[in-house]
């Protein structure tokens, strides 16, 4: 079915609303340690209309385990850094960052002109920021004081397999493993198709007929 097609699992405990994004992130803070709760699934059926891997109907999917575990294995909900401190931190990794956001104190997501693959692979590996489970970065047109804008910002622009790193990643065997934050470039990538824009008269009418067609 279409849960085939999904591209990124979270799975929380029973109670937790999965409909509330902060209480998911919460989870997260909590219980997930990417060395054990992690799990990359590579070149695996992908929805038709996801484009980030460039390959049709062929990509990566991700699961995180954020159910809790043993008292001795679960994280403290630390103290994030201040924000002028997470600001100079950004921009010394890369000045064209714009803006950023924190939600929960577990994902930092910012916006960057460019780069944002290098500024993520630097960022994931810096002690001040360790206190966040995940970083992103998101190309200008996000909006990250926007909680659905930036939820559909980040999940929508990245191939798993591709696109996240964390702070280290080492073989095993055959096995992967991960540690520390991870971080995900969702940025717009070249090879991306445009973002569509509606235009500006058609929401001009929309705005102008939308009380008269839905009237409470």
């Amino acid at each position: 079915g279409q849960l085939s097609l999904t591209k990124c699992v979270v799975l929380v405990d029973r109670g937790i609303n999965p409909r509330n994004f902060r209480a998911v992130l919460r989870e997260i803070k909590r219980n997930f340690d990417p060395h054990y709760d992690f799990i990359m699934i590579p070149k695996v059926p992908l929805d038709t209309l996801d484009f980030t891997s460039f390959k049709m109907n062929l990509g990566s999917k991700m699961i995180i385990d954020a159910t809790s575990k043993s008292e001795v294995e679960k994280s403290e909900i630390s103290k994030e850094p201040d924000v002028e401190q997470i600001r100079k931190i950004l921009l010394k990794a890369n000045p064209t960052i714009r803006d950023f956001n924190t939600y929960e104190n577990t994902l930092l997501v910012f916006q960057v002109e460019k780069n944002g693959r290098e500024t993520i692979e630097k960022l994931v590996s810096q002690k001040e920021l360790s206190s966040f489970k995940i970083i992103a970065a998101v190309s200008e047109d996000v909006d990250v004081f926007n909680q659905e804008k930036t939820i559909w910002g980040i999940f929508t622009r990245f191939d798993a397999e591709r696109d996240i790193v964390f702070t280290e990643q080492k073989l095993m065997g055959i096995s992967t493993v991960y540690s520390g934050v991870m971080g995900i470039d969702a940025t717009w990538k070249q090879g991306y198709p445009e973002p569509l824009k509606m235009d500006e008269n058609i929401i001009k009418k929309v705005d102008e007929k939308w009380a008269k067609i839905f009237r409470s």
